[in-house]
């Protein structure tokens, strides 16, 4: 997980893309730019930390993680 990175996932009871802005060193979390435009009136970005193990590469990932703790 790098800056530049396309990561997905579940925030406000939603499924979002966002990119990593950065990763600082020895922490577990990172910090993402999370890309709204698509789903609030009138758009925007929100920058927020999130812990590492939350965050998938790709949007199957997300959901079959979730899909494990729910079966």
């Amino acid at each position: 997980m790098k800056p530049g990175d396309k990561v997905w996932g579940f925030v406000y009871g939603k499924i979002h893309s966002g990119t990593i802005d950065y990763v600082p060193e020895n922490h577990d979390y990172a910090v993402v730019i999370w890309d709204f435009r698509h789903n609030l009136k009138g758009g925007g970005r929100i920058r927020d930390h999130w812990p590492k193990d939350w965050l998938f590469p790709t949007r199957e990932a997300l959901c079959e993680h979730y899909r494990k703790i729910f079966e």
